[in-house]
């Protein structure tokens, strides 16, 4: 009986972390479809290392 507890609270562990990461990378993409692109202005000067 105690392993299969402990089979029960693995596998809803795991679908824990997978919810929060999916969530994660939701959220993520979402906001790099807002980023704005930087685009230099005509005769900017671009820094150089």
């Amino acid at each position: 009986m105690a392993d299969l507890r402990d089979q029960q609270a693995l596998a809803l562990s795991y679908f824990d972390c997978f919810l929060i990461f999916a969530a994660t990378s939701v959220i993520l993409a979402f906001l790099v479809l807002l980023m704005k692109r930087s685009v230099a202005e005509k005769g900017a000067h671009m820094a150089a290392e």
